[in-house]
């Protein structure tokens, strides 16, 4: 009774999680952040065990809170809690959780699909009917976050969890999926509009239009951009001064007569 009681709590949390946080983060939520920011994602799958542990595989729900400098490199504190039974008799109250952190490496970073890697390490908890056991785990795995809103992606996982318990060492997995919301702040330091993550012009001049990549426009190709070019039709191979205005030179030719 607890384990199912737990299970629909699982799936119910990460299904509303999805649909009360989207309008919640709306406006704070402008773009998908390519500067440091704070990521937390709930999620949840089936958690198979290790047969050793004669855990009956029940439904993990899992919290992760991460920070992400910017770039392909990021970390997160995770925490696991799943209800079950003996596997053998199908009878007990056992729980298991995990608190730990991993490493995450973006191996398509700023993409509207971002594929993963992960490794980490922590504190495995399993406890049946009151009496615990504890081991050092490293989970491994891969992910995926689909960026389907600003700020908001959709986010699965697979694991292979390593462990050694008293009884021995143990390899257990877990596949889940959830949602995953960043709060964070794009970085612009020409102030162009295109954040940096995304400008191929990082030192466009102030006032310049400039195009989706951040370069600027120069419809007369006379080095001043649009925006800052006071004389946008400048004839073609012109000396130009500081405003995109055409310099004429008078040529005076002396004679003698």
């Amino acid at each position: 009774m607890v384990r199912s009681q737990l299970n629909r709590w699982t799936l119910g949390t990460s299904v509303g999680a999805a649909l009360l946080a989207l309008p919640v983060c709306a406006p704070v939520c402008l773009a998908q952040v390519d500067g440091a920011h704070t990521d937390l994602s709930v999620s949840g799958g089936p958690l198979h065990l290790d047969d050793g542990l004669d855990v009956d595989p029940s439904m993990g729900l899992f919290v992760q809170g991460g920070f992400f400098p910017g770039g392909i490199w990021g970390g997160e504190l995770n925490a696991l809690l799943m209800s079950s039974v003996r596997e053998s008799t199908g009878e007990g109250d056992l729980t298991y959780g995990y608190l730990g952190g991993q490493g995450i490496l973006s191996l398509v970073p700023l993409s509207r699909v971002e594929p993963y890697l992960a490794a980490g390490l922590g504190i495995s908890r399993v406890s049946f009917d009151g009496d615990a056991s504890y081991s050092m785990t490293a989970p491994v795995g891969a992910g995926v976050r689909v960026h389907v809103a600003p700020h908001a992606a959709l986010r699965f996982d697979v694991r292979s969890i390593f462990a050694g318990f008293d009884d021995g060492n143990t390899v257990s997995w877990t596949a889940t999926a959830g949602v995953s919301f960043s709060l964070g702040r794009d970085t612009d330091r020409d102030g162009d509009g295109v954040t940096d993550g995304r400008d191929s012009c990082p030192e466009t001049p102030i006032g310049a239009e400039v195009d989706w990549r951040g370069c600027p426009y120069d419809d007369d190709a006379d080095g001043v951009p649009r925006g800052l070019d006071e004389c946008p039709d400048t004839p073609a191979n012109a000396v130009v001064d500081d405003a995109g205005c055409a310099i004429y030179r008078r040529m005076i030719r002396r004679g003698g007569g």
